[in-house]
């Protein structure tokens, strides 16, 4: 079973419930458990992972296109081709240039260019390394220079999932994407926000994007005794289901932020996120069925 977890943005508690969620079976089930960090641009799952030993790093390369400004004819095909706006050409002064941080490597480009004055060159994305925990693993990507490409990544990371066992992913925040692709294959998502109005403006845009992806998804809410109660009639109304009430406390925080795991420290909320994870499979059961 693979259960993906999604923040409505960076910093609501979606590395927090992961992590938990993930130390709270691992030793009740014989099943290979995987925990995945698909945040590439900035993985921090690994600050909560017990010792591991190196499996296997695959490095993941994208191809980057070149502009012979001698060859280019300044026709333009290749600015109207690029559906991301990352070539850059100005006619009259005679200069063109692909900028690199907004390519997505797609081709179009190249395709595009009737006078051969576009190769490509191979560069380093970043990498994927997997991790062996025992019985479990832990898979990372993680990209050598922040970028807005991050799918390659990912879906490397996706080639390393197995489908057997329970997977839990620990996706890219907001609702890009990049965050689309880390859930395409999920059986369930669990969406965590944070109780807020802006947390819930944030959450009904993961929710119209799970609901148009035909996903199960329940609600974490993170710091439920600050809740706004806008948050709460919006979850009933919608017959989204809040799988846990979280609460804000000064030990959780100083825990987490110490790189510990709440459900090592704390038996009570261990079974918490273990009943969780009985809601959340048996939805998964019947969904397949």
């Amino acid at each position: 079973m693979k259960i993906a977890i999604a923040g409505t943005k960076g910093g609501v508690g979606k590395t927090l419930i992961a992590v938990n969620l993930f130390y709270a079976i691992k030793d009740i089930t014989e099943a290979v458990c995987t925990i995945v960090d698909a945040h590439a641009q900035a993985p921090n799952v690994y600050h909560y992972i017990e010792t591991t030993s190196e499996v296997e790093v695959v490095t993941v390369n994208v191809r980057i296109p070149e502009i012979d400004q001698d060859a280019c004819t300044f026709c333009g095909r290749c600015v109207r081709y690029c559906a991301f706006d990352s070539i850059l050409m100005l006619k009259d002064s005679k200069h063109i240039k692909v900028l690199d941080d907004y390519c997505t490597s797609c081709g179009a480009c190249v395709y595009a260019c009737n006078d051969n004055a576009i190769s490509e060159r191979t560069e380093a994305l970043g990498k994927v390394t997997i991790m062996s925990l025992g019985k479990d693993r832990f898979v990372e990507g993680k990209m050598f220079a922040i970028r807005p490409l991050v799918s390659p990544i990912i879906q490397e990371i996706n080639e390393h999932i197995e489908s057997s066992g329970i997977t839990i992913i620990d996706t890219p925040p907001g609702s890009s994407y990049p965050f689309a692709e880390s859930v395409r294959d999920a059986d369930y998502v669990i969406l965590v926000s944070e109780a807020t109005k802006a947390g819930m403006q944030n959450l009904q845009s993961n929710v119209e994007l799970l609901a148009g992806m035909k996903k199960k998804f329940g609600v974490v809410v993170n710091k439920f005794n600050l809740a706004s109660e806008s948050m709460v009639e919006y979850l009933k109304k919608n017959n989204i289901p809040i799988l846990m009430k979280l609460e804000f406390k000064r030990d959780y925080a100083a825990i987490h932020t110490k790189g510990e795991v709440l459900v090592l420290k704390d038996d009570d909320l261990k079974q918490r996120f273990i009943k969780m994870f009985s809601v959340i499979e048996k939805e998964g059961k019947e969904q397949s069925l």
